[in-house]
């Protein structure tokens, strides 16, 4: 059940009391705060490179318990979802389309944005980081078919934000999957201003909201 902590009508923050470690975002999120100063150069890559591993993994499982939920199957009695995130992320948002979601238009540009930052995690997964002289990272692709100096330069900013973007991301995939429980029990109207609750979902699928220092999401929608 989604509670509000604290907060006015147009700034809000949310947590999840009944979602498990694993799968609540706040609970991962809090991992980014720790001091890695203590870490060598290449440890403290590996570390970063983890998380967004680590929490990618809790993205695809959501995603994939909104595309078993939409075609009223357990995720674990589906045999035939698409196996390449991307894939399964367009044939979600085509079931949302054809059951007449009410937030598909919010959906769709959630999945897009959700499809990038996913896209940004397989390069942090499958390039080179090499430390170069300034104690940061060459990213090399390891694709043949790109030229060869495609490199990007990658720093200890870089690392966490693309950390926090996954959290954002996976807390879009949370909201989408209540909205789509709620929806399916007949109970809201994702875009109505039918309930506190029902909206405050709809304004975190919608990107409407930060994060907070503790992984929560912060409503900053009107």
């Amino acid at each position: 059940m989604l509670s509000r902590l604290t907060g006015s009508c147009n700034e809000s923050t949310w947590m999840d009391s009944d979602m498990t470690d694993a799968a609540y975002p706040g609970t991962i999120a809090a991992e980014y705060l720790p001091d890695l100063n203590s870490l060598s150069v290449d440890h403290r890559a590996t570390f970063r490179v983890g998380q967004i591993v680590r929490l990618t993994v809790v993205m695809e499982r959501t995603l994939r318990d909104v595309h078993a939920r939409l075609q009223a199957v357990r995720p674990d009695e589906l045999r035939n979802g698409p196996d390449a995130f991307g894939a399964l992320a367009k044939e979600t948002e085509t079931y949302l389309r054809m059951a007449g979601f009410p937030s598909a238009g919010l959906a769709h540009s959630a999945l897009l944005d959700i499809r990038r930052i996913y896209g940004e995690r397989n390069r942090f997964a499958h390039d080179h980081l090499l430390v170069t002289d300034l104690g940061q990272w060459d990213r090399l692709s390891l694709d043949n078919t790109l030229p060869p100096k495609h490199v990007k330069q990658v720093d200890e900013a870089a690392l966490r934000d693309a950390v926090l973007d996954v959290v954002r991301a996976q807390w879009r995939l949370h909201a989408l999957e209540n909205l789509v429980a709620q929806w399916q029990h007949g109970d809201m109207s994702a875009l109505s201003d039918s309930g506190d609750i029902h909206n405050g979902w709809a304004a975190i699928l919608g990107g409407e909201f930060d994060l907070t220092p503790g992984g929560g999401a912060m409503i900053t929608s009107n």
